[in-house]
């Protein structure tokens, strides 16, 4: 691990494929809790995406029914 590199990459394994996400370093002595912070944000993505599917589910919003894909709803992720 470089400490001079300016960027963090951490690595998500999706399906046996992994992905690497790239972000600029903060440098800092406060680092306590990054873990858990961010699993949380990815399990608080799923479940934000999971209710805006749902909400936007039954939108028929293509010019000709079941030709396109709609959008999910964004504002319930608000909610």
């Amino acid at each position: 691990m470089d400490h001079n590199d300016p960027e963090i990459t951490d690595v998500v394994v999706i399906d046996g494929a992994a992905h690497s996400l790239k972000v600029p370093r903060v440098t800092t002595r406060n680092t306590h809790g990054t873990g858990c912070t961010l699993s949380s944000a990815i399990g608080q993505g799923q479940t934000d995406l999971t209710r805006a599917l749902a909400a936007g589910a039954e939108w028929e919003l293509s010019y000709a029914p079941q030709t396109g894909h709609g959008p999910v709803h964004h504002m319930a992720m608000r909610a």
